[in-house]
């Protein structure tokens, strides 16, 4: 959670708080210790002051719930996904193929804050396209590349939108591909209200098999 989203939160309760204490100034203190229905006690006193003051408070909450109803209506959800195997479900396991894919399965676009590729624990590229495609283009020097998209910072991914983040052929039958553990992409977004950051990380824990993930 950044420190953006921490400050909308902290004013929010800061206004809730202000409300109070204008309803204990209004009330008085004194009401509110001697007796335990301060609103009654107002009401026979001044209807008015009443009124106005839970006037105020609803208000307030209502605000709040709005506020609240439309982050989650344009909250993105990212998950990686991708395919193993023989994608033709041919008998020739040449046309074998690897596919990591990410795809916005939320209601809203999911905007892009850091993009990362480490290989073998170590960072290769951060939010620098160039680095991304080279540091995979060296990993995949005995592979045909098929696709590698790199999702740049400040991008976006709409709801619904499935990207292929890195797509390669291979022989099934001759080709060891156990590399592809040592490759983590890590994906960090937020909504378009730009509040708490969230993270999303691939890293292949799959038999290299004729599987969907």
């Amino acid at each position: 959670m950044n420190i953006h989203y921490k400050i909308k939160n902290y004013f929010s309760q800061t206004v809730i708080a202000i409300t109070v204490i204008a309803i204990v100034y209004l009330v008085g203190i004194d009401a509110i210790i001697a007796k335990g229905y301060v609103f009654l006690d107002v009401i026979e006193k001044d209807p008015v002051i009443a009124v106005a003051a839970l006037a105020l408070f609803l208000t307030i909450w209502q605000g709040l719930q709005a506020r609240r109803h439309n982050r989650l209506s344009v909250r993105p959800l990212l998950e990686f996904g991708g395919y193993i195997g023989d994608g033709d479900k041919q008998k020739n396991k040449k046309n074998s193929k690897f596919e990591v894919t990410i795809v916005n399965r939320g209601v809203g676009p999911a905007i892009i804050k850091n993009f990362v590729l480490k290989i073998e624990g170590r960072e290769k590229s951060r939010n620098n396209s160039q680095d991304y495609h080279d540091s995979l283009g060296e990993l995949l020097e005995n592979f045909k590349p098929l696709m590698n998209t790199h999702l740049s910072s400040g991008s976006a991914v709409q709801a619904g939108e499935e990207i292929v983040v890195l797509r390669f052929k291979y022989n099934a039958k001759t080709d060891n591909i156990d590399f592809i553990n040592k490759v983590e992409i890590l994906v960090e977004y937020q909504s378009i209200y730009k509040d708490e950051i969230i993270p999303k990380k691939y890293k292949n824990e799959h038999n290299l098999d004729h599987t969907e993930f």
